[in-house]
């Protein structure tokens, strides 16, 4: 029991970082119209179910190397890991799909280094298949060879769409500062989650308390001791740059100076007095910096792709898809499908585009 617990824990957080969000990419057509190896077909793009297998296998696998295979044994909500797999193995083929048709339509064409990258890839990859697993999967070097291609052409579209991002981003943008806080709360949560305000005499009661504390605090008393005492936020320390905590308490924090002390703040989660630790840290800011100029540029393409993505047509041969196999108990390969290209691409020139 114990150990389907913790399957199920893992499980949740894993569907969470498998970012299932992307998804909404996967816009298709059920359809039995196709040929027996079709799985979907983007425009006149299509998908075979080697290639999906060599994606599920991959993917499951990257799991199988961290949690271990009873991972795939627990479920969430009905759905387990291998389903989900199977779903992530579909958005990312067809988001490869759509942006290589993206490519087309803007005449964007394969660099020598890139060609070269796509024949290493191909190579190294095709030598840690097996005899049995290139007959049994129909494999050959032009399916891995057309596979990486795609899987290229998808991060040159993406590299020349963003390489124009400003990549200068100020310190004061990027800065991040450190807190202290103490929270009383106005608010409590009943037995089905759910959140309940206070009533107005029970909320006057604790901005009475913060405003009492903030005079103590004037007074000499320390603010570390107060906070083990009365906060009702777990958390004594937070630090954050622009646009990550709520706007009222961000403004408060990011007006105080080193070791300064706000008033009482009000939020919707209730009443808080806030203690500046540190207003700027160089390494974390320009940490902060890489995170950004990725949000930018993620954003910059998310925005084309998008546009774009709504004309394209989608058909997915359902039968075909719903009998693929979860490939926990089995590897295409034995090294990894997309980190033998990532490897490839981060050794070239290709990665300063």
């Amino acid at each position: 029991m114990r150990r389907n617990v913790i399957l199920a824990t893992i499980l949740i957080m894993v569907m969470l970082l498998a970012g299932c969000g992307d998804l909404s990419d996967v816009r298709v057509v059920m359809s039995v119209g196709m040929s027996k190896d079709e799985v979907f077909r983007v425009d006149d793009m299509t998908c075979s179910r080697t290639e999906m297998l060599v994606y599920i296998s991959n993917i499951a696998g990257e799991y199988v190397d961290v949690y271990g295979r009873d991972i795939f044994e627990a479920s969430v909500e009905g759905e387990t890991l291998g389903e989900n797999v199977k779903q992530q193995a579909l958005a990312k083929v067809s988001q490869v799909k759509v942006i290589n048709l993206l490519a087309l339509d803007r005449g964007v064409e394969p660099t020598e280094e890139l060609l070269s990258v796509i024949n290493e890839a191909t190579d190294e990859y095709l030598e840690s298949i097996s005899e049995e697993e290139l007959s049994r999967y129909q494999i050959d070097r032009d399916k891995i060879y057309d596979m990486y291609y795609e899987y290229g052409m998808s991060k040159l579209m993406y590299s020349t769409i963003i390489k124009d991002i400003n990549p200068e981003i100020s310190d004061d943008e990027a800065r991040t500062i450190t807190v202290e806080h103490i929270l009383l709360k106005t608010f409590d949560i009943d037995e089905n989650g759910n959140r309940v305000e206070l009533d107005s005499f029970t909320k006057e009661e604790k901005k009475r308390l913060a405003e009492e504390l903030v005079q103590r605090i004037e007074g000499g008393e320390n603010f570390e001791t107060l906070a083990a005492e009365y906060s009702e936020d777990a958390n004594l320390t937070y630090a954050f740059g622009k646009g990550e905590m709520d706007a009222v308490f961000e403004n408060a924090a990011f007006n105080l100076s080193g070791g300064e002390v706000s008033g009482v703040v009000e939020t919707e989660f209730g009443y808080h007095i806030i203690k500046c630790i540190s207003t700027f840290n160089r390494e974390i800011t320009d940490e902060n910096k890489v995170k950004i100029l990725k949000n930018r540029r993620d954003q910059a393409f998310r925005d084309i792709y998008d546009d774009f993505e709504e004309n394209v047509s989608r058909e997915l041969n359902d039968k075909i898809f719903d009998s693929l196999p979860d490939m926990k108990d089995e590897r295409i390969g034995s090294k990894n499908f997309f980190d033998v290209f990532e490897d490839r691409w981060n050794e070239s020139e290709l990665v300063n585009l």
